[in-house]
């Protein structure tokens, strides 16, 4: 079983198991699962906490993995499941990691700058304005784990992720003091090290934890996204002594209002893909009268 979708859930007890897919994998599921093993669902017409009201023994224990599974996620679950019948607790360590043997390296593909001339601003300035807000909501620091939140508010690009162009990292965002860029140092070459060092300090993924677990002794008011953020790091920001502050990621209202520059840039790219757009169908048209093509073959051409 190896689906190469980007989402999915699956749940797994001792005698059965399910993975949970919206209707963009549904087709591709059927191909890639064997249905042997695990049913396939269709949320969100399916409801997971439906299957394991239906499937799972009273008493139950269900682990998760906090690291993979966001502060509203696990909050909305457990509201939902009868506390008498199943209780949702977090593990130390991922099950499946255990036994993924030739589990893929993390991704390492070189960061690059975005320049001004696409950016349309400058990392200091929109450093400025996500600081301004919160110091105005009385918040001290921010912590940012949305890749593309990170890529636009530093003006990074990255290889990590195929056909996404941002980089894998995290940030604190404080309200008076320098941000902090949680990195692998092997995806900033030294040019983007040196421009970086102007606007954060450089600190390396593993140190994370410790530096959360730093802001909640201080008693640090900590603004976190609920359905964007961990809670692997909520929990330490809460067990530590912090004050978790809940809130839609600042970053994304102003990310989405786009200046002179990233609408130039929208325009090109919409003329882009609007050739490919036409190329495709054209192609469809021509070899659907001769053989039958479904999803998956028109997804491969594309």
């Amino acid at each position: 079983n190896r689906i190469s979708g980007s989402a999915g859930l699956a749940i797994i007890l001792n005698s059965s198991a399910v993975l949970f897919v919206d209707g963009r994998y549904k087709i591709q599921a059927g191909y890639q699962v064997d249905q042997k093993l695990l049913e396939i669902q269709q949320i969100p017409d399916a409801k997971p906490e439906a299957w394991i009201e239906a499937y799972a023994k009273r008493k139950s224990k269900i682990g998760y993995d906090p690291r993979l599974h966001t502060l509203k996620n696990i909050q909305n679950l457990t509201a939902k499941l009868d506390s008498e019948h199943v209780d949702l607790v977090p593990v130390k360590r991922n099950l499946i990691d255990v036994i993924w043997n030739d589990r893929p390296s993390e991704p390492s593909g070189t960061a690059r700058l975005h320049p001004f001339k696409y950016s349309g601003q400058r990392t200091a300035d929109k450093l400025a304005g996500i600081k301004r807000t919160l110091r105005n909501s009385d918040v001290d620091a921010l912590l940012l784990t949305q890749p593309d939140s990170i890529a636009w508010l530093f003006n990074i690009r990255g290889k990590d992720i195929r056909h996404t162009p941002v980089v894998l990292c995290h940030a604190i965002i404080h309200s008076k003091k320098k941000p902090e860029l949680f990195i692998n140092p092997v995806k900033t070459p030294s040019s983007l090290t040196v421009t970086l060092k102007k606007y954060s300090h450089l600190r390396l993924p593993k140190e994370l934890a410790a530096r959360l677990k730093q802001l909640g002794q201080a008693h640090n008011n900590v603004q976190i996204d609920p359905d964007k953020t961990p809670a692997f790091y909520t929990k330490i920001l809460v067990k530590s002594g912090g004050r978790l502050i809940e809130a839609v990621d600042p970053c994304t209202l102003p990310k989405s209002i786009k200046n002179s520059a990233e609408i130039t840039g929208v325009r090109h790219a919409n003329i882009r893909d609007g050739v490919a757009v036409s190329r495709f169908l054209c192609w469809l048209e021509e070899n659907t009268q001769s053989s039958t093509i479904d999803e998956i073959g028109a997804a491969k051409k594309l």
